[in-house]
This record gives C-alpha cells, structure tokens and sequence, in this order.
C-alpha cells in the first residue's frame, strides 16, 4: 500500500466524537506513506508492525501533535520489522520524526533511514513519552541503511525517552565523470568521496 499524501488514524473533528483505529502489517506487508502519519488524537489509535519483511515506510513525521485533537501516536508495537523514516535538518530533540505514548519491541527491529540536508549531531527519531521502551526494548533494535553521505550509529536517550540517530561523519563527494557525464542521484559512480577516494553516487 502506498499512500501518497498524509495518513491520519482515528480522526476526531470535535472533543465529543471519537474514532480509534488499528493499522496491522503482518507476514511480509508494505505500507510507504509519503507524507505524515497523523494521530486524530482522544480516541486510542495503535500501529502494528509484525513478521518478517514487515515494513512501515514515512516520508515525514509519524504520530505529531498537530493541534488539540492530534496527539502523539498511542502505540507503536514493532515484532521482526523493518522502519524506514525520513530525517532532516527540521529534526531536533523538540522535533522529532516520531512521537509516540507506548513503543513496544521484540524479537528485531531494523531502522533505515532516509533525507538529506543535515550535519553533524543527535537526531531523534522515535520519542517514547512512557519513559521505557516495551518488549525486548532497545537491545534488540539495529541500524540499517543510512542516508546518502552520512555515518554514525543510534543511540537509546534514556535522558529524554528517545532512539536517536547520531551523525558522526557527512561524506563530501566530488564529481569525476568517471562512469560517464550523467549527474543523476544515488545511480552512477561518478564521484568519489573527497576523504576517501572512493568511488560514490551523488
């Protein structure tokens, strides 16, 4: 399922009306949304990501809190599944990619990360506002892809309940023309990182 603008679970238009709602990706199931996932906020709204090849993909934030009746998402359960999310230079510890109530691990999780524009430093990327992570907790947690130049590791901030993504190097690539004159993006090998020498993609 792609979903091509933002998502948002159990929408709750007035303080008297609540809608709760479940997003379930079990055995293998894809969900890409390009923009948000929006909590609506009141009602108890819960994303389940489990079995593996499972994979929830975000293009923006996950589980903001928008306005009055859009809270942080109630519940993340990740079981064996893979999350890919967005970072950007936007991101700081008072503006994380995600917020969630209740994040429960188990078994595995592996986090790609995407985006572009950004330096050195800590990047939250999941706020869990319970205090502790669930399950299996951060030990079981990994870091997969990185975005295009840059390197570091994640990290459990137990001081402000968050895993955050530390960049501790930013690549610098250098055009060489060494493939051919395309100047594409994440393609072709014409450029080389200008600490390294390695051949690189722009």
């Amino acid at each position: 399922l792609i979903v091509t603008n933002n998502l948002r679970l159990g929408y709750t238009p007035t303080t008297a009306t609540t809608c709760s709602s479940t997003l379930s990706l079990t055995n293998g199931g894809f969900v890409w949304v390009m923009g948000n996932i929006i909590d609506g906020g009141l009602s108890t709204n819960v994303i389940n990501v489990s079995g593996a090849g499972s994979h929830l993909k975000v293009g923006g934030y996950l589980g903001r809190d928008y306005s009055v009746n859009e809270q942080p998402l109630d519940e993340l359960n990740l079981t064996n599944a893979t999350l890919t999310l967005t970072l950007s230079a936007a991101i700081t510890p008072d503006n994380p990619v995600g917020s969630v109530t209740n994040l429960n691990i188990a078994t595995a999780l592996t986090i790609n990360l995407e985006g572009a524009g950004f330096g050195f430093g800590q990047y939250p990327l999941i706020k869990y506002y319970s205090g502790a992570i669930g399950g299996d907790g951060y030990p079981v947690v990994s870091l997969g892809t990185e975005p295009p130049g840059a390197q570091g590791y994640l990290s459990n901030n137990t001081a402000r309940a968050s895993i955050d993504y530390v960049v501790t190097n930013v690549l610098a690539a250098k055009w060489t023309g060494a493939v051919n004159g395309d100047w594409d993006i994440a393609t072709t090998a014409n450029w080389v990182d200008s600490i390294s020498g390695t051949p690189t993609t722009y």
